[in-house]
């Protein structure tokens, strides 16, 4: 038997490739026979750079990446997300992308053809204004007086006026994490502004000023991007990206295919999908939803694992096994106390009461 484990991360306790290591371990205990494989995925969020770079398949340096080809790679929760303490500690008004485009910016000044942005896991909702500033372009308030590149810039704004072109003939692609438009119940102020801060008492405010803020950003590049599926991604800076030109695309599938994982899948008998919280936003492009899509065209079996699996019966007619810590008799509390101990028994039990007899 063959079982490919890919496992995305278990935020705030175990990075891709350390969970799907420990669950490989556990399964390879409970079958000893089996060749048993441990790949780390992501969805272009926090650890899409460590996934590729632990694939070989970039060579990294902090925020930055360059593939085999001079491709560049940047992920943006290391320059603008929760895991850096001053960007956590300022209020979500006075945070920006600024130090994003910065690094673009120099990106494109090294003569990179290619850039792939990874916009998961940002702590701001500027827009994108930080980052089409740090580009070149100009904004202004009613007074005409500068506005900084953050959320209340955005806000404040009365006129923009777009940067030059920046890399003629250069792909910029955005791999978004979720497939979210710019306004609306599903968009980046009312959806996902809450969870970065958004007091519910503003969403209204910045739902009304973000459209005309927008509004005034698209007359002046002269095209509409705010519908289009990732331009609510990381606060707008899938938006801001689209209005540049760049194509947004489903950061799972773009890394799945970086770590040729079609291949991987071949010749297997399970595919082990696994995050630390599965639920319905997991069947929204998420990396394991990905990956049991691509298996399941694989025709493998595929076993759904997680801390957590919340709304079974939306899962139930993708996969053949769903496993959590209740399942494998796994307390919640020893799971977060000491998180790779309880996936190697979760993995072990997985492979003793379902993979060795299926």
């Amino acid at each position: 038997m063959r079982v490919l484990v890919a496992s995305d991360a278990w935020k705030g306790t175990l990075a891709p490739g350390e969970a799907a290591r420990a669950l490989a371990q556990g399964i390879a205990a409970g079958l000893p026979s089996a060749q048993v494989d441990a790949l780390g995925i992501a969805d272009g969020g926090e650890g899409t750079l460590a996934v590729l770079q632990e694939a070989r398949v970039l060579r990294c340096t902090g925020a930055l990446g360059w593939d085999a080809q001079g491709g560049a790679w940047l992920e943006s929760a290391r320059v603008v997300g929760w895991a850096d303490p001053r960007m956590r500690a300022r209020p979500l008004h006075a945070r920006g992308t600024q130090a994003l485009g910065r690094l673009l910016r120099d990106v494109l000044a090294r003569g990179a053809q290619r850039v792939h942005l990874a916009l998961g896991g940002t702590a701001t909702l500027d827009f994108g204004l930080g980052l089409l500033l740090a580009l070149g372009a100009k904004a202004w308030d009613a007074q005409g007086r500068p506005v900084p590149p953050t959320l209340a810039g955005a806000l404040a704004c009365r006129s923009f006026q777009p940067p030059a072109l920046h890399g003629q003939g250069v792909e910029i692609v955005a791999l978004c994490d979720v497939d979210a438009p710019l306004f609306g119940p599903a968009g980046a102020v009312q959806r996902f502004g809450p969870q970065k801060g958004l007091a519910e008492a503003e969403v209204p405010h910045v739902e009304t000023q973000g459209r005309r803020f927008a509004d005034l950003v698209e007359a002046a590049f002269g095209r509409r991007a705010r519908m289009r599926a990732g331009a609510g991604a990381a606060g707008g800076l899938g938006w801001a990206l689209a209005l540049l030109g760049a194509r947004l695309v489903s950061g799972a599938e773009q890394v799945l295919h970086a770590l040729n994982f079609a291949a991987r899948v071949r010749g297997a008998d399970w595919v082990v999908v696994a995050e630390g919280r599965a639920d319905r936003q997991t069947l929204q492009g998420k990396a394991p939803w990905w990956a049991a899509r691509m298996a399941k065209r694989a025709g493998v079996r595929i076993a759904l694992v997680a801390a957590e699996v919340q709304a079974r019966e939306a899962f139930l007619p993708h996969v053949d096994c769903i496993w959590d810590f209740r399942d494998a008799g796994i307390a919640r509390e020893e799971g977060l106390a000491r998180p790779k101990q309880a996936l190697v028994r979760l993995g072990r039990r997985l492979a003793e009461a379902v993979l060795q007899s299926a």
